[in-house]
């Protein structure tokens, strides 16, 4: 599992947490983070740095590869959420398989229910000014034009799950290739 941010420093490659080679890849050495499904499989956390918050910054981009192995209820995808309600930003998979993309508490935007189970599948939400969009392999499948600076959760960027107490919405299945690019809209 890869993650970058960009900010030149937490490039990291996770070692020493479940991982697993599929036939299929997004691309390069066909490694990803598995996680189960359940409330018990641990989620994927890196500490709280100002380098994850995207409230104040004017143009943006986070994205991932997903691979749903089931695509039963709300599954997160990755986040830097507070509490139940927020503040901060989350990716997460509705139980209707739309994806969701929170920009703060109160904006949102969701796309038609498109999530699949056995496919890669290629997530990105970016912002643009005011303009926040939502990508699937490629091509825009939501947009909203009233983002605003929002205030950042303080909670640290998990992946797999919601870090929220009990209400954890466990992702099933792989996640790769991570990265969150700041300054410029990707």
């Amino acid at each position: 599992f890869f993650f970058q941010a960009e900010d030149g420093i937490r490039d990291k490659l996770v070692t020493g947490v479940q991982t697993c080679a599929l036939p299929i890849s997004p691309y390069g050495s066909n490694w990803s983070v598995y996680f189960d499904g359940t409330q018990t499989s641990p989620s994927l956390t890196f500490p709280s740095i100002t380098a994850y918050d995207l409230g104040s910054t004017s143009q943006w981009t986070y994205e991932c590869w997903v691979y749903f192995a089931s695509t039963s209820g709300e599954q997160s995808i990755m986040e830097r959420w507070s509490g139940t309600s927020g503040p901060g930003w989350l990716l997460t998979k509705l139980s209707t398989n739309a994806y969701r993309a929170h920009f703060g508490s109160s904006v949102y935007i969701d796309t038609g229910a498109i999530a699949v189970v056995g496919q890669w599948i290629h997530l990105a939400v970016s912002r643009n000014g005011s303009t926040g969009s939502l990508f699937v392999n490629g091509t825009r499948q939501a947009t909203t034009t009233s983002v605003a600076n929002f205030t950042d959760g303080t909670d640290p960027l998990v992946f797999g799950e919601r870090n929220s107490g009990s209400q954890t919405f466990p992702f099933n299945g792989y996640i790769s290739n991570a990265r969150i690019v700041k300054g410029s809209y990707v």
